[in-house]
């Protein structure tokens, strides 16, 4: 699951993601998948929670962004060093034309009243 902050969702609604604005922040929550008794597919354990945030003057050094992750149900953080941020950014450097983000955003029409 991808949630966004009021600023990543009000610069969906502007199309304005090309960069995304400073203050943009991302949680990735995620869990294992497992198969239940039919083979449909379900959430499992909980896996990890992983964030990013926008700053591109903070986080010149790497893309633009700061990156956070901490794994499993006790919440341990993962990543100890300036390594974790360039490990980040190695996985999202594909794309790189999309501001780093994985997942493009679901726009939704706004009907006029």
């Amino acid at each position: 699951m991808i949630l966004g902050n009021d600023d990543a969702i009000r610069a969906i609604a502007d199309n304005k993601i090309d960069p995304w604005p400073n203050g943009t922040v991302f949680a990735k929550v995620s869990w294992m998948r497992q198969a239940d008794a039919n083979g449909q597919i379900q959430t499992g354990k909980f896996e990890q929670v992983a964030f990013m945030i926008k700053d591109s003057g903070k986080y010149a050094s790497t893309a633009g962004w700061g990156w956070a992750q901490w794994t499993g149900a006790d919440l341990k953080p993962y990543g100890t060093d300036a390594g974790f941020a360039r490990n980040c950014v190695a996985c999202h450097t594909p794309l790189r034309r999309n501001d780093y983000v994985f997942t493009a955003p679901i726009v939704f029409l706004r009907a006029s009243r």
